[in-house]
């Protein structure tokens, strides 16, 4: 079972880009979808979603689009689903029996209850900041990463750190015994 719909998924992204360009101008649909590689029409319905749960709010014309109407830090991501998705998938039995329920549970029952505890605790406590945070602070490893790569590159300085059982590193070339540098810098 997934956690949420296709949609909720590009409803995220739209919501942590929202998020990451901040208060400023509002963003256009179309700008949403072309930055995080969403098919438009789908984004448009998504978005027109959220705005009727009231995360979003939308202004027409020329300066108009999309912006938070709250806080990232104030929407949690059950918000998110629930708006996108509702909660009833939350309610269901794992294998799909009807009857299952508390008084006539399935053999799933309860390990999919305490699953299902765990999940909703995460989207509850989770918010749109944190998630925001998060992809900002993966870009930044990854941009990191491939600079100092480069760097490294440049100056003839084997990088990687995955090890085979040879004892040589994966993807590096370096031979058994040498030293590899990983060279990580910050982006200030």
């Amino acid at each position: 079972m997934l956690v949420c719909s296709r949609a909720c998924a590009y409803a995220v992204k739209a919501l942590v880009r929202l998020a990451r360009e901040g208060p400023g101008a509002p963003l256009k649909a179309r700008e949403i979808a072309a930055k995080e590689n969403i098919p438009y029409a789908f984004l448009a319905k998504v978005l027109h979603q959220l705005v009727r749960a009231g995360i979003v709010s939308s202004s027409p014309g020329l300066t108009g689009g999309f912006r938070l109407r709250v806080p990232a830090s104030k929407v949690a991501l059950i918000d998110v689903v629930e708006a996108v998705d509702g909660l009833g998938q939350f309610r269901q039995c794992f294998t799909g029996i009807a009857e299952c329920n508390e008084a006539s549970p399935c053999p799933m029952h309860a390990s999919w209850e305490k699953v299902r505890s765990e999940i909703l605790r995460y989207l509850r406590e989770t918010t749109l900041a944190q998630v925001a945070e998060a992809w900002s602070k993966k870009e930044r490893d990854d941009l990191g990463a491939v600079r100092a790569a480069g760097a490294a590159g440049a100056a003839g300085i084997a990088v990687g750190t995955e090890e085979r059982g040879n004892g040589a590193k994966e993807g590096t070339g370096s031979l058994p015994g040498e030293e590899v540098w990983d060279v990580r810098q910050p982006l200030d």
